[in-house]
């Protein structure tokens, strides 16, 4: 047995694999080139699974904002997963946003919004991980109950997207302690994602970077910051956060809100409005619908014998993939030697090829997304 390390997203240099005893009868040898790939080329319907909006007041929305700003982006994210016929459902503990019932409209006549998420107004995600933490003045009646660990015992999401972040931020950092809070923020950040894939090995994660804010901070005791100082230094860490977290089965995936999101679309300089909840819901959308072209680090198990040889690789939840093979490296079309559908769970495949007339074989693997 040879195990084979690829990265997907490289060129790899010709590997020439001599096959000896019965499977080498008639035959020279077998070169054999795997790439994990993720095609673009996918069916209309995208299996998203059970969708988790993980978030703050900006997931949540506030009532009394209405079609400005009331309706969370959550609200145009799922009319664009609509018109693209993607499958997917909604969970979380709450169906309600901060203050109130805003009144979605039906969408295309027959489509009702599915109302469940986790933004929960005014949390921090230290909040989200240990449950709402009672203040003095307490306000926030109606952002929910409970925590992480707690909700994920009555569902299971195959899709995360988290907004979460920016009232650690508001609440805690002063002008002396701006190192030690990114780096704590983070490792929340970090312990969120990680009962996310122990709940399901293979979700799918979008972890957004925060939206810019023109308010300062308000620590309990120290100088003020800066918003517009604060953010960007925090999310200069987020692509670290997910580079670390992603794993096999695992892909976390950063959501630029960021770059080139105009303060216009904040109603008060921290909370966004119809055009701001447009904006991250497009910006969300792009990341769920584009290749996963980051590169995997896999391993593929190929064993010969008289038959054929036999593939093994890890395919994610949801993904379905097919195994293609053509007989030169740079030339030539890729034929298809089977399709495997889309599973609920992440599994470990084995595909038996048989051996031809041909000196050499080539084989890829692609995977939608």
């Amino acid at each position: 047995m040879k195990l084979l390390e690829r990265n997907a997203c490289r060129r790899q240099p010709r590997r020439r694999e001599r096959v000896s005893g019965p499977a080498a009868r008639g035959l020279t040898f077998v070169v054999l080139v795997l790439a994990l790939t993720f095609d673009c080329a996918h069916a209309a319907t995208r299996q998203f699974g059970r969708i988790l909006a993980l978030g703050d007041s900006i997931t949540q929305a506030y009532f009394p904002r209405g079609a400005d700003g009331g309706y969370s982006w959550r609200y145009p994210l799922w009319k664009q997963m609509i018109d693209a016929q993607d499958s997917f459902t909604m969970v979380g503990s709450l169906t309600n946003n901060w203050g109130g019932n805003t009144a979605y409209p039906v969408y295309k006549t027959t489509n009702v919004f599915d109302r469940h998420h986790e933004g929960h107004f005014g949390w921090k995600a230290w909040e989200i991980l240990n449950g709402m933490e009672v203040l003095s003045d307490e306000w926030r009646t109606g952002t929910g109950m409970s925590k992480l660990s707690d909700w994920l015992t009555q569902y299971t999401p195959d899709t995360a997207i988290m907004l979460i972040g920016i009232n650690d931020l508001m609440l805690e950092v002063n002008s002396a302690n701006i190192p030690g809070e990114l780096v704590i923020v983070s490792n929340r950040q970090a312990a969120i994602i990680s009962q996310l894939q122990a709940d399901n090995p293979a979700v799918r994660i979008y972890l957004c970077k925060l939206t810019p804010t023109t308010v300062n901070s308000t620590p309990p005791t120290g100088t003020p910051v800066a918003g517009s100082t604060i953010v960007p230094l925090f999310n200069a860490t987020v692509p670290g956060i997910a580079a670390a977290a992603t794993t096999l089965y695992s892909r976390v995936t950063v959501v630029d809100l960021e770059t080139n999101f105009p303060t216009a679309h904040l109603y008060d300089g921290l909370h966004t409005n119809a055009n701001g909840e447009t904006n991250i819901a497009a910006r969300i959308f792009a990341a769920m619908h584009v290749s996963d072209s980051a590169p995997f680090s896999i391993s593929q198990s190929i064993t010969a014998d008289r038959t054929g040889l036999v593939l093994s690789f890890p395919v994610t939840a949801y993904r379905a993939c097919q195994v293609q093979s053509r007989n030169s490296l740079t030339s030539g079309s890729w034929s298809a030697v089977t399709n495997i559908p889309a599973a609920t769970v992440a599994r470990t495949l084995r595909v038996t090829n048989l051996l031809n007339a041909a000196t050499a074989r080539y084989f890829r693997i692609q995977q939608t997304p």
